[in-house]
């Protein structure tokens, strides 16, 4: 009863969003976090009023507090496999980066959305304005190729709505009508066209010189000296093991950057973020990632992760009381852990005490129960 207790309070936010009471979601809010704190049972009913929270946030343009809140919720709606609230918060997110001028990581986020309604071929109709928005970003950057294909996915997008969602289908806003769509969708394909043309022009021409100058390649001498070959590679070597060594301070400055951004935005409460998935996320590779890592944070990826989340539990363990009565199973997925074994080892680690002595050190400081 107590879980149809707490949907129906959720339901009933998402009433008030649509009516425009804010106050009011806000009471309704705080009345789910607290019905929910006490039982790890209800941990996946939690995660939902963190969105509602997100959401609210997002709308007062509290945008720190709103990925925080997206973060923690989407821990437990991803494990539902909720995909069309997590569609949602990633649109949120990607309009909260992009309006903080964090243009890579916002896109991405929009992307993700794409990437939901592909696999899923469904999508929340209010996220219809990230593929509007893709289509404007690869305008502006004349990807021809990218933009032709959300524009695609927007005319794919629209006749779901209509077909599933026949109501909506003339109150959705739309920055591009379907005319509009089409004709951009038929210039954009004509554009590829004469693009494969002079592609293939371009070929032609190159094939014609590579091979004449393979034939004039011939006659010069046919190999060098064994040693001096040898030598060659062994310079090249060299050359290559200095580079990896030592990158380049604008590239180490530039990744710097992105990662305290990412820090700030608490990227780590990501439960199974690998180091291949933010290099990718960052704009760079798991070498250069792994290189900055190392040397800038004094430790490799996995242990730099794990003291972000350690460092953030220990943070609201000390300003918030309703996190000390968190199971710890709860407070380990809280923060991206994969298992509570886990979290409580990394958390002996660094703190010397086991996360329950933690919090009873706490509440004896304090004078809590």
């Amino acid at each position: 009863m107590k879980k149809g207790y707490l949907n129906s309070l959720h339901q009933m936010g998402i009433c008030l969003f649509y009516q425009s009471k804010i106050n009011e979601v806000s009471d309704l809010i705080n009345e789910g976090l607290e019905a929910s704190a006490e039982d790890k049972n209800f941990y996946i009913e939690r995660s939902y009023f963190y969105k509602l929270s997100g959401i609210l946030d997002y709308l007062r343009e509290n945008d720190r507090e709103a990925l925080s809140n997206f973060n923690i919720a989407l821990a437990g709606i991803e494990k539902k496999s909720d995909f069309t609230n997590a569609s949602l918060i990633y649109f949120l997110k990607g309009k909260i980066l992009l309006r903080n001028h964090n243009e890579n990581e916002g896109i991405n986020y929009l992307e993700k959305v794409d990437s939901i309604f592909l696999g899923r071929n469904f999508a929340h109709p209010s996220v219809r304005e990230a593929f509007e928005l893709l289509i404007i970003h690869y305008k502006d950057k004349n990807d021809n190729k990218k933009e032709l294909y959300y524009t695609k996915q927007l005319l794919r997008f629209d006749r779901m709505m209509h077909n599933d969602f026949k109501y909506l289908s003339g109150k959705i806003i739309k920055e591009y009508d379907t005319n509009d769509l089409l004709t951009s969708k038929k210039r954009l394909e004509s554009s590829a066209f004469y693009g494969y043309i002079v592609a293939g022009i371009s070929f032609g021409a190159l094939l014609l010189i590579s091979v004449r100058y393979f034939k004039v390649k011939k006659r010069v001498k046919k190999y060098q000296i064994a040693g001096d070959q040898t030598l060659g590679e062994e310079n090249h070597k060299d050359t290559v093991s200095t580079k990896l060594s030592k990158l380049p301070e604008n590239l180490t400055n530039e990744i710097l950057e992105k990662l305290k951004i990412m820090e700030q935005n608490k990227f780590y409460l990501e439960k199974g973020l690998t180091q291949n998935e933010l290099a990718k996320r960052l704009k760079t590779n798991t070498a250069y990632l792994s290189a900055v890592i190392n040397e800038y944070k004094g430790t490799n990826y996995n242990t730099y992760l794990n003291n972000l989340r350690i460092e953030y539990v220990k943070e609201m363990l000390r300003t918030n009381a309703q996190w000390r009565k968190y199971s710890v199973d709860t407070i380990a997925d809280e923060c991206g852990f994969a298992n509570r074994p886990k979290f409580s080892k990394f958390f002996i680690e660094l703190t010397a005490l086991t996360p329950s002595e933690f919090i009873q050190k706490i509440n004896d400081e304090t004078g809590d129960p």
